[in-house]
């Protein structure tokens, strides 16, 4: 990834349909070198009320390729890396589950704590927990719906349900989220899941390149260096 610092001035928008925190690892070391760019990082809903022209990126867990929003506006899409997930669960579990990869199967008479945004058709992703589990010979129980990560992680501490948590690139991102999640609920415990049925790719999307500001542009090279991708010569 570039290393020196330079000057390109402006602000970039981010929409997400998936976990947002998967790319903040790559905008912290953006803005060492280039502390002038400001961010700004919002759900996809939240664009309801704002004129898509004015988004620079938006990250999706969709497969497309391509898509065409309610302003018409085109996109590019370009996949970062396939999600790793884990089994956060409490104290309860922790004897049944063992060691090593959670096997789902055994969960069927358990709670799940989901995303509150999985009923609306318009949304580009859904709750990946719904498949995982079908996968596992069953429909999952909800408890709760949520997108308040803390609400998710306080429920799974009090054993009243169990999580999926999605986004995570590597073993590392897995160990910093895992920590965080102990940092707020003690005692903890999580497994990780190995499903090859129900992997999911994370996407990024962006403008035509003839269409894309001085700083979307810089930050979208060093995206693709970041995540060791191949040059992109599309517009």
């Amino acid at each position: 990834a570039k290393r020196g610092i330079y000057d390109t001035k402006g602000g970039i928008q981010i929409a997400y349909t998936s976990y947002a925190p998967i790319i903040a690892d790559c905008i912290a070391q953006y803005t060492q070198i280039n502390p002038l760019i400001t961010f700004q990082i919002i759900a996809f809903e939240a664009t309801k009320m704002v004129d898509s022209d004015q988004l620079d990126f938006l990250l999706s867990s969709s497969a497309g390729d391509t898509l065409h929003d309610q302003n018409k506006t085109f996109w590019v899409s370009r996949p970062l890396f396939q999600e790793r997930y884990a089994l956060i669960y409490g104290n309860r579990l922790a004897n049944a589950l063992g060691a090593g990869p959670a096997d789902l199967s055994l969960l069927k008479d358990e709670y799940f704590v989901t995303m509150a945004q999985n009923d609306r058709k318009d949304v580009l992703f859904s709750d990946i927990t719904f498949p995982l589990c079908m996968n596992a010979g069953y429909f999952p129980k909800v408890y709760c719906k949520t997108d308040e990560f803390l609400v998710k992680v306080k429920l799974v501490q009090s054993d009243l349900a169990v999580a999926v948590l999605t986004g995570l690139d590597n073993e590392n991102s897995l160990r910093l989220v895992i920590m965080g999640c102990r940092r707020i609920a003690p005692g903890l415990q999580y497994s990780v899941l190995e499903d090859e049925m129900a992997k999911r790719t994370i996407h990024i999307m962006r403008h035509k390149k003839s269409l894309m500001t001085e700083a979307a542009l810089d930050f979208w090279e060093f995206i693709l260096d970041f995540y060791g991708l191949p040059q992109d010569d599309l517009d």
